[in-house]
């Protein structure tokens, strides 16, 4: 017997349903944004009641430099794919509720 080519072993095709600038563009907002929901969330819990606590300044810092990153990346990411600037726009447009939504 001979083995079955690669082809016939091979599960379903994969559809790719966002492109590479998108999951950049993403995860170049979700990952800061989510850095300054918990470094917040440190600050105001912890640090609030006590700000004589030590390490108050890393935590701080981390959260001044995520709300940077929060600003800078996803600019960053769509300059370096221009090309996708319809995608962008497209998404931007599907994600937009229209006039004769009824919402309950």
């Amino acid at each position: 017997m001979c083995a079955a080519p690669a082809s016939q072993n091979a599960g379903p095709p994969r559809i790719l349903r966002f492109r590479a600038s998108e999951r950049w563009l993403h995860w170049c907002i979700a990952i800061p944004f989510l850095a300054c929901l918990l470094s917040a969330a440190v600050l105001m819990l912890y640090y609030n009641p006590n700000p004589q606590r030590p390490h108050r300044e890393i935590v701080s810092s981390i959260h001044r430099w995520s709300g940077v990153a929060l600003m800078v990346l996803p600019v960053l990411v769509l300059l370096l794919n221009l090309g996708d600037i319809r995608v962008y726009l497209r998404n931007l447009k599907e994600g937009k509720p229209s006039v004769n939504a009824h919402f309950s």
